[in-house]
């Protein structure tokens, strides 16, 4: 099957993998290669085999933000234990200890990484299976080729079951670290720029059929969308295509587009939001509120939207 479109990854279609790795646990499958000199927008499927796991590790350098479409996971996370439920977002960053069992078979848990560069790190391990294959059966060389590639590994830890919204590591599909309602959607914040290093943010967009948003100012900056739910239309350049549930899209740098919501209940996650969004959402409801004269200045609203860098030119939305 031939791509839709070199914007658009369907992970359910093996053409549209970068790569894919099998071990004794998963089937670990590389969606997008990381961008940027920050190894950002790295995304990986691991699709484990029932009763496997990820055994308790850390990592000494980037974050990992999990996200679960479907199924359960069990976790554990700072010596807490607990449940991830279909939906859930789990975030993970520099040194914090955590650890996987899935009960279920063949449950797909999707990870999105900053600065870890898994990518990179299975073309060593090729290389030593290609060429040592020895090396990997000596346990010293493969905690130490594991710490190499930031993982440092842990005891199996004593554990205390927890509710996970009692983690702040969790993220549940109903409850974002702030939310905001505007025409045809609500978004809620999964991830914030105090946690990426003042990089980027994580938004869950609840959108309505016939939200319409484009960008037409050509910028410097990667976007990421994940069609978690529904169906989304999307024009980038001279390209039309749609976008279903679970895939991604991947927009470049001075890149313009637009996307249309096709579907009532349809949630679109930016995985990689450059737009200082939170700020934005606030100060844009200040300034409503308090000084209602000046939005309605053209020039003035212009500037406003460079300020955070924001670089929508239409949100259009009929009830």
């Amino acid at each position: 099957m031939a791509s839709a479109s070199k914007y658009l990854v369907r992970p359910q279609v093996e053409e549209d993998w970068v790569d894919s790795t099998r071990s004794d646990s998963e089937l670990s499958v590389c969606l997008m290669k990381p961008v940027g000199h920050n190894d950002m927008m790295e995304v990986r499927d691991g699709i484990y085999d029932q009763d496997k796991g990820e055994a308790y590790h850390q990592h000494t350098h980037g974050c990992e933000l999990f996200f679960l479409p479907k199924g359960t996971v069990e976790i554990v996370i700072r010596g807490k234990s607990t449940v991830l439920q279909a939906g859930d977002f789990l975030y993970v960053p520099t040194g914090v200890p955590h650890a996987f069992h899935f009960p279920g078979e063949r449950t797909t848990l999707r990870l999105f990484l900053q600065g870890v560069n898994i990518y990179g790190r299975r073309i060593h391990y090729n290389r030593i299976r290609e060429n040592y294959p020895q090396l990997l059966e000596d346990p010293e060389f493969a905690e130490r080729f594991a710490l190499a590639r930031s993982t440092f590994k842990r005891e199996e830890p004593v554990t205390t079951p927890v509710d996970r919204r009692s983690l702040p590591e969790v993220r549940t599909p109903d409850a974002g670290l702030s939310e905001f309602t505007l025409p045809g959607a609500v978004l809620r914040q999964v991830l914030g720029r105090w946690e990426t290093s003042d990089m980027y943010e994580v938004w869950r967009v609840e959108a309505r059929k016939g939200l319409r948003v484009r960008w037409d100012m050509p910028h410097d900056d990667w976007e990421l969308y994940q069609v978690t739910e529904g169906c989304v239309r999307f024009h980038v350049l001279q390209e039309t295509f749609e976008a279903h549930t679970g895939e991604l899209v991947r927009i470049p740098p001075y890149t313009t587009y637009d996307m249309e919501v096709l579907e009532e209940g349809t949630v679109v996650h930016d995985m990689g939001c450059s737009v200082r969004l939170l700020s934005f959402l606030e100060d844009r409801l200040s300034v409503l509120t308090n000084k209602p004269e000046l939005w309605k200045d053209e020039a003035y609203r212009h500037r406003f939207f460079i300020k955070y860098n924001c670089f929508v030119t239409s949100w259009e939305y009929e009830n």
